[in-house]
């Protein structure tokens, strides 16, 4: 499996689980980047699986929107 591979289809996990949170806690992207102390461009891109947080831009992500990113293989 291809590194690019991954690293897309980890984006999409990403972005999915993080869409999902935001629409449960009827929170807004504008909210949640201001949160996150990212502008909502970046929030968007990481959503749609453009680009990947930064460390501590997931860690926060994780922690406010309290789910969990496994990252690595599903065994």
């Amino acid at each position: 499996m291809s590194t690019s591979y991954v690293d897309n289809q980890l984006r999409g996990e990403i972005g999915k689980t993080v869409k999902a949170r935001l629409t449960e806690l009827r929170l807004s992207q504008e909210a949640a980047a201001k949160l996150l102390g990212i502008n909502r461009t970046a929030l968007n891109r990481a959503l749609n699986g453009h680009s990947t947080p930064r460390g501590e831009v997931l860690a926060k992500m994780c922690n406010i929107l309290q789910v969990s990113i496994r990252i690595g293989d599903k065994d």
